[in-house]
């Protein structure tokens, strides 16, 4: 329902159109947020093995990956053939059409997803000093959050002014969706190879190299990316190797942590640390786009217009060098997060015979 009416683009005036898209958005937000973190949170009870659920998420990414693009390609094709030549009410049934499929795939989800881990911890009601515990006495899941806040900060710096550095600093805006596709399609291609190199290494390991490769191609962005459109693509190609890491390592990697938490509190709490996990995420994004924004307008872009040199040189700086500032910090953090295949074997197998000795 509030995907149709995010899309239903009432006829009220200009005043009104707004407090009723920022209300529908702030609704939406709330509504995917109720679902998405059960959603994620499920992850650790599908299984204890640390592998699989690199494996799991790793289908989980490519599946997200190829329905972005289906969505990307199909809309305004849809559009059309629901509205004709009128777009609000094409718009509105497509709306509706994708209110119906999110729905009935998390329906079926529901239906259908068995939690195979099933604890013996009593559930009871939990004080917010047990809940901060969850949280405190955890640190690699302290050190994972702020590790992934740097590197989503980061990502979404660069997804923000890709548009921006293809428009005015190549003049090619009309090549900015097909930078997305190399992108996509190179991280979802990537996928298998990560989820390898994560177990022939370790989570943190593959997560930084894919990270560190993102910084590479940034890197060389920001060197030659100017000398040829093409060749700027095929770098943000690569990068888009490297930036799989980003669906995949880091929702494997807090699994873990739930166990790590069980072993060291007692408690079983995957609904607080995906909570926290998840809002990290969103934080993500209002950083990345107030500093885009402050910075922008710092260097003198005006947008619409030719920009200045200054302007050139900072939505360049902006679109490599800074994201590259966070990753290295995302990097450096995300090598102190302890938890190795080993350890985790340990802690299942401590924690298992903790609740034999209980029984």
């Amino acid at each position: 329902m509030t995907i149709f009416l995010l899309w239903f683009a009432p006829e009220i005036s200009e005043n009104v159109r707004f407090i009723y898209g920022l209300a529908t958005f702030m609704l939406f937000s709330t509504a995917i947020t109720v679902v998405l973190i059960p959603y994620h949170a499920i992850t650790p009870s599908l299984t204890l093995d640390s592998h699989e659920r690199s494996v799991v998420l790793g289908f989980r990414a490519v599946f997200s990956i190829i329905g972005t693009l289906i969505a990307a390609g199909a809309t305004l094709a849809l559009v059309g053939v629901f509205g004709g030549e009128d777009q609000v009410i094409g718009f509105r049934r497509v709306g509706l059409l994708y209110g119906f499929i999110v729905a009935g795939v998390i329906i079926f989800c529901f239906a259908t997803v068995r939690e195979r881990v099933r604890p013996e911890e009593k559930r009871r009601k939990t004080s917010i000093k047990e809940y901060l515990n969850v949280i405190g006495q955890n640190p690699p899941f302290i050190i994972l959050s702020l590790g992934v806040l740097m590197n989503m900060t980061g990502m979404n710096i660069l997804a923000v002014v890709v548009t921006y550095f293809l428009k005015y600093n190549l003049n090619a805006e009309n090549l900015v969706p097909v930078a997305f596709v190399c992108l996509f399609v190179a991280a979802a291609a990537s996928m298998p190879l990560f989820v390898f190199i994560s177990k022939k290494t370790s989570k943190k390991t593959a997560y930084n190299i894919g990270m560190g490769i993102v910084m590479a191609m940034l890197l060389l962005i920001f060197f030659f990316g100017e000398i040829n459109v093409w060749l700027t693509i095929g770098i943000f190609a690569l990068a888009g190797v490297g930036l799989s890491t980003n669906w995949l390592n880091p929702w494997s990697m807090i699994a873990d942590t739930v166990e790590y938490s069980q072993w060291k509190t007692g408690l079983r709490r995957e609904g607080i640390l995906y909570g926290v996990f998840y809002f990290i995420q969103k934080l993500c994004t209002a950083i990345g786009g107030f500093l885009v924004g402050t910075i922008l307008a710092y260097v003198g872009y005006v947008a619409n217009v030719e920009q200045t040199p200054q302007a050139l040189s900072g939505i360049r700086s902006v679109f490599t060098l800074l994201p590259s500032v966070f990753l290295l910090a995302g990097i450096i953090l995300i090598s102190f997060y302890p938890i190795s295949a080993a350890l985790h074997k340990k802690i299942t197998a401590e924690i298992e015979m903790r609740e034999s000795n209980e029984a």
